[in-house]
């Protein structure tokens, strides 16, 4: 497909209103990745803003917008290892690679890691990447981590079926404990021959941690090698810092001893840790338990034992599974006011999940959503319960794609 007929498909595609520019990757429209390029940047937030005004129902003139950098941004890419060295899936062909040097939506400092290990890991003359089709060969992925704060990290992912796999573990092994290994640290991830994954719980350490630091906000953040974290850490702060801002500027304010924080979905705690200074006390709820392990670890980090607790929990079984004083009471009407921070995945909150939240009554709730097709249809049942929305934000953390994340500030009527 030439560049002509593929910045017209995209247009069909992104509902653009017709200001188009020259992309600036030289791959784009052959890999599968971001689909926006040739959208003129300021459209692609306007049009941005204009879905996510349609999808909670508001005049797209009330959503506040955040952006910032349109390029070298994201601090993960998860590159596929191919004969060729490292690529990207071919636009609409999962079995073909696009082989890369650099790609414009990664921070610098991810590009360089590429790099070095396309010239300083792999043999151009004889790689034992794995066969899609054949179901063998030993090297699926490479995974480069950066944060902003200067950690950086290599995740080699191996077929754990492999016949020559002990060959490729010595590999990685002599490559990390050379000075042409750059990373400060670096894994080994097994996955089986049948999944076509770049994440596992099968790894071990080769150089450095399984962790990575990362500083937003005055925050010190670890997480896992193998876990989640926003890949655009800058704006990233940004959404912190906002969502901070709709506490703070609460009309007539409140004295940190008469409230308490739920960050619901919690991850390793990064709402929670940040905002912990305006409440009496936060709780930090995540399903997913080596998170809250972290979550605990950042705890610690951060100085914050005692105001800052960690809980494991199904956001369904709140009640269930969280010792908190404030679920103990069905009358609420002598406990603290609770407010809450909730970042569900892209799926959202399952419907018990909701009723569990509902009947813990928050004046408040900071709904952030990466998904604003559920969003839209989770608003109307908080909607029904008695809560409005007093503010929507639209904040873009990816550049050059469809992606966003909305922020829905929530108040119950009566408080």
């Amino acid at each position: 497909m030439d560049q002509e007929a593929i910045v017209a498909e995209e247009k069909k595609e992104s509902g653009d209103s017709g200001v188009t520019v020259e992309p600036r990757c030289e791959y784009f429209g052959k890999c599968g990745g971001c689909r926006s390029q040739h959208i003129d940047y300021s459209v692609q937030v306007s049009n941005k803003k204009d879905l996510l005004a349609r999808y909670v129902g508001i005049d797209a003139s009330e959503i506040k917008v955040f952006s910032g950098d349109d390029f070298n941004y994201r601090n993960r890419m998860d590159f596929i290892v191919h004969a060729k060295g490292l690529g990207f899936r071919k636009k609409g062909q999962w079995d073909k690679i696009v082989d890369i040097d650099k790609c414009d939506i990664s921070m610098l400092a991810v590009n360089k890691l590429l790099n070095e290990v396309r010239e300083k890991f792999f043999d151009p003359s004889g790689i034992d990447n794995f066969d899609l089709h054949k179901q063998r060969g030993s090297f699926k992925y490479v995974v480069v981590r950066i944060t902003k704060s200067g950690d950086s990290s290599l995740s080699f992912v191996l077929n754990s079926d492999s016949s020559r796999l002990a060959e490729a573990v010595e590999k990685v092994k002599t490559y990390a404990s050379s000075n042409l290994c750059s990373a400060k640290n670096v894994l080994i991830t097994y996955v089986d021959r049948k999944r076509d994954m770049s994440i596992s719980t099968e790894y071990f350490v080769v150089k450095g941690s399984e962790f990575l630091l990362e500083e937003l906000c005055g925050h010190k953040y670890y997480y896992s090698i193998q876990g989640f974290f926003q890949n655009n850490p800058n704006m990233a702060e940004k959404m912190i810092k906002y969502v901070r801002s709709l506490f703070v500027d609460i009309e007539g304010g409140f004295e940190a001893k008469d409230v308490e924080l739920l960050d619901l979905y919690g991850g390793v705690g990064t709402f929670g840790i940040a905002l912990a200074d305006l409440f009496d006390k936060v709780f930090v709820v995540e399903s997913f338990a080596p998170s809250i392990e972290i979550a605990q670890k950042n705890i610690i980090a951060n100085e914050l034992s005692g105001k800052v607790s960690a809980y494991v929990s199904e956001a369904k079984q709140l009640r269930n599974k969280v010792p908190l004083d404030i679920l103990k009471h069905s009358d609420r009407s002598n406990a603290k006011k609770l407010f809450v921070v909730c970042d569900p995945p892209r799926s959202g909150m399952t419907p018990k999940a909701i009723r569990r939240l509902l009947e813990l009554m928050p004046s408040r709730i900071v709904y952030i959503s990466c998904n604003p097709k559920q969003l839209s249809k989770e608003l109307l049942k908080f909607e029904a319960a008695g809560y409005v929305k007093k503010s929507v934000a639209m904040l873009d953390l990816f550049p050059q794609t469809n992606h966003m994340e909305g922020v829905v500030e929530l108040i119950l009527k009566e408080s």
